[in-house]
């Protein structure tokens, strides 16, 4: 399913769509790994919905806070928020070019879980919060999974249709 904004553009139930020689299916209910295109083909509203999906989580877990515990509350955050930015991040790495106002929308999330987990105001900084979870930043995190990808086919861990698109270039000697 395509989305522009709030409204389906296009939802392809019978349409049937292959990369390379396998065949594409369509979900008829979209998870949170569905990607929302805009009708521009940017991915505004994917992130939109993201960040969306992400404050609605951190809230639920804002009115059990003072009931767990601290590793308790960031176990939860890095199990329910952290895999959805980071599978948003990955996919606009590798689908398109990423706008710094949308990068800045996925950190606010990073900020916000950051002082949900220590009970910070948003007036403290956040670089001491997130280097004591050791957390990257939402552009290092995308530099960051990119390069354990491009090792993981390096080293023959990475799955095949990965590997078989690499191509090393020899350094010519100046």
């Amino acid at each position: 399913m395509i989305t522009s904004g709030l409204q389906p553009v296009a939802v392809f139930s019978s349409y049937r769509s292959y990369y390379g020689s396998t065949p594409i299916r369509a979900c008829q209910s979209p998870s949170f790994e569905t990607i929302y295109l805009d009708s521009d083909v940017s991915i505004r509203s994917h992130v939109a919905k993201t960040v969306s999906s992400c404050f609605a989580v951190l809230r639920q877990l804002r009115s059990i806070r003072r009931s767990v515990s601290r590793p308790v509350l960031q176990s939860l955050v890095s199990s329910l928020v952290l895999p959805r930015l980071d599978w948003t991040t990955a996919m606009q790495h590798w689908l398109a070019y990423i706008p710094s106002h949308l990068l800045s929308r996925l950190q606010s999330v990073m900020n916000t879980a950051a002082r949900l987990i220590f009970s910070s105001s948003r007036f403290n900084h956040i670089t001491p919060l997130l280097r004591q979870l050791h957390w990257l930043k939402a552009s290092e995190r995308i530099t960051f999974k990119c390069a354990v990808l491009l090792y993981k086919c390096l080293h023959g861990s990475a799955s095949l249709y990965l590997v078989d698109e690499l191509c090393q270039v020899k350094h010519a000697e100046f």
